[in-house]
């Protein structure tokens, strides 16, 4: 994902989403994942709604 055109996050690593987790799987593995494997954009952009939200 982008924010105002910008992939990279103030505090070092990159802007995503994390779709779905399996079992036992935490939402900051994405991060780790990211920075191994890297990432390559989507052919076409797909829009979200967004709500914002603590947890």
């Amino acid at each position: 994902m982008a924010i105002d055109g910008k992939t990279d996050r103030p505090g070092g690593g990159t802007f995503h989403v994390t779709w779905s987790l399996s079992l036992g799987r935490h939402a900051a593995e994405s991060n780790d994942a990211i920075a191994r494997f890297g990432w390559s954009p989507l052919a076409e952009p797909v829009a979200i709604a967004l709500f914002p939200a603590r947890f």
